[in-house]
């Protein structure tokens, strides 16, 4: 029907296709859109959330993070500390890849205390 998503099993499937006709390539499980150009694939990110506990009694803590997913390019990461005892911490990420982050964690003065939890945000193209 007009203005309808139809499922095709590849491109080649969907004979005479016009500007504006949206299809399910469940070849490649995708949308995709017919321009007057031709095919476009819209861009979908995929959000990945997830928290990471560490450990106190050092003023900086190093902290693996492994995603949920694997995303095809490195994603865009925010970490946000959160101290049950309300103590400001910062977080800075030292390394990170399509399957995971390397994080830094200080206590802003002193060491850090008890175990906080560091809460992520991963966001990204999947692979």
């Amino acid at each position: 029907a007009t203005g309808g998503i139809t499922p095709v099993a590849s491109l080649a499937a969907w004979p005479s296709p016009q500007p504006g006709d949206v299809v399910w390539r469940t070849d490649v499980e995708r949308l995709a859109v017919r321009t007057s150009s031709g095919w476009r694939h819209p861009a979908t990110d995929y959000v990945d959330r997830g928290t990471v506990g560490i450990s106190g009694g050092v003023p900086t803590r190093t902290a693996n993070v492994t995603f949920g997913v694997t995303f095809a390019a490195t994603p865009r990461v925010v970490f946000t500390p959160r101290a049950a005892t309300g103590q400001p911490m910062t977080v800075t990420i030292t390394g990170a890849n399509t399957t995971g982050a390397t994080i830094s964690v200080s206590a802003v003065s002193g060491n850090i205390a008890g175990s906080p939890a560091i809460d992520y945000i991963a966001v990204g193209p999947l692979a």
